[in-house]
């Protein structure tokens, strides 16, 4: 019996899987976006005074900020906008870091004593929370990455 041989050629095919296999994995682009999205939902924070569910709780909701003598006739935690303007991110490959670098930013997140002799009470006010329609926005955002690949 005489053989034969069929020779495929497949390198269309190798080079969108290696497309599709680079797209799907690269995830920083994606995580880029999401960095973006909280970002921007952190400044609105600022804009409207405060937009969350709880102290200490990473869920956004619909309460305001306290208000001090030290806050009037002004934006509550924007006085020169350093708090504000240091809300940054950073993508890695499989996740993003939002945060502030202001030495304060977490007494003012959270709450807390400060001052000389940690005499002066500082209500929390979460500027660091994620709004239901972020999370809605990420997961749509997620779906477009994956669909975006194909």
């Amino acid at each position: 019996m005489d053989g034969f041989e069929i020779t495929v050629d497949d390198r269309d095919l190798q080079q969108k899987l290696a497309k599709l296999d680079k797209a799907v994995f690269n995830t920083r682009p994606f995580f880029g976006v999401v960095g973006e999205i909280l970002k921007t939902s952190i400044v609105r924070n600022f804009e409207v005074g405060g937009r969350y569910s709880a102290v200490g709780d990473w869920h956004g909701g619909n309460l305001k900020w306290q208000e001090t003598v030290a806050a009037t006739n002004r934006k509550i935690l924007v006085k020169e906008s350093l708090l504000l303007d240091s809300i940054n991110w950073v993508a890695g490959l499989d996740s993003v870091e939002v945060g502030s670098n202001v030495a304060y930013s977490a007494i003012h997140n959270f709450g807390g004593k400060a001052g000389r002799n940690k005499s002066v009470d500082i209500p929390g006010r979460p500027f660091m929370v994620v709004q239901d329609e972020d999370l809605e926005q990420i997961l749509a955002e997620a779906d477009e990455h994956i669909l975006g690949a194909i």
